[in-house]
């Protein structure tokens, strides 16, 4: 039986071969050039395009509001909270910043990301990385599936590429990568016994849980000075939703002087990607609610004893 020998560009285009010495890139650049310089081009930018689906978070690009957000993460934050309303980006954001954990910033080196990942205090891989929601549809729907295996809006985060994951549990919600690190996705409502045991350097938690549970995931972080990171939309005060707002008391100690906490905030009225006319219309919707500053701006509001209106 006859075996068809490829090229150099057919096994780039096909995926089996990676530009990662000069030797593989020389014989690349001799076979390009029996292409007519239009096709030539043409080429190189199908290998382009594949290389952006497989290794998307490498050409992500935050917008200029999630910039400021992701220069305040820096080595004096032990806890970092991203606070947005709705479709202000702050999953989004932190997605991001949980795979620099698990990939390594030396991944990005020479990558379009690189300018954003590369004065994130993330450490040398291997890392345990952490993702935790508020119950299973949402780690699966939302975290797993949306942000790390599909994408929505673009292609997932996680690379598509052998030699970077070496293995994935669906069933579990766990990546295994090349170089040690283990992504982990928890559910907020198994409880805190299910946070006991491990060594943890970065927790990610979407959405404010109970304090038990954040209690829990902090002491992951103790021995191998792990950090937190929350992303919520901050709807919780004193007397409403989780029984103790530990978010908001957080959020309190870093307005006194507490250093080793920060927050920022996102406006789901600086996302480009949400148009104008459903921007007016969140507006509209929520103009003098008591959640209009939590659900449009990312602000903390206080509810207690408000009255709300009839919708």
């Amino acid at each position: 039986m006859k075996t068809e020998k490829l090229s150099t560009v057919d096994l780039l285009l096909n995926g089996r071969l990676m530009l990662s010495s000069s030797s593989s890139a020389d014989k690349a650049i001799v076979e390009l050039q029996r292409f007519e310089p239009e096709a030539a081009l043409a080429v190189l930018n199908a290998i382009e395009e594949k290389r952006k689906t497989e290794k998307f978070i490498c050409y992500w690009q935050p917008f200029p509001y999630q910039v400021d957000a992701i220069t305040a993460f820096n080595e004096e934050a032990k806890i970092f909270a991203i606070t947005g309303g709705n479709r202000s980006g702050k999953t989004e954001l932190g997605a991001a910043i949980a795979m620099v954990w698990a990939l390594g910033k030396e991944y990005f080196r020479d990558e379009p990301a690189w300018e954003w990942v590369r004065n994130l205090p993330a450490p040398e891989p291997p890392n345990n990385i952490w993702l935790v929601g508020l119950d299973f549809p949402t780690l699966r729907d939302v975290l797993w599936r949306e942000k790390l295996r599909l994408g929505r809006t673009h292609p997932g985060f996680l690379p598509k590429d052998p030699k970077i994951v070496k293995r994935i549990n669906e069933s579990d919600y766990q990546v295994f990568f090349a170089n040690g690190s283990i992504i982990t996705g928890k559910s907020a409502d198994s409880g805190r016994e299910k946070f006991q045991g491990a060594s943890v350097n970065l927790v990610w938690i979407d959405e404010e849980c109970e304090v038990d549970v954040f209690d829990e995931c902090y002491q992951r972080t103790v021995d191998c000075g792990g950090r937190i990171l929350v992303t919520l939309t901050p709807l919780i005060d004193i007397s409403s939703g989780v029984r103790t707002p530990w978010v908001y008391n957080l959020f309190e100690e870093s307005k006194t002087g507490r250093s080793d906490v920060r927050f920022v905030s996102l406006s789901v009225l600086d996302n480009p990607v949400v148009s104008d006319e459903e921007k007016e219309k969140l507006k509209s919707k929520w103009a003098g609610h008591p959640e209009e500053r939590a659900r449009l701006y990312g602000e903390f509001v206080q509810r207690s004893g408000l009255v709300y209106p009839m919708w």
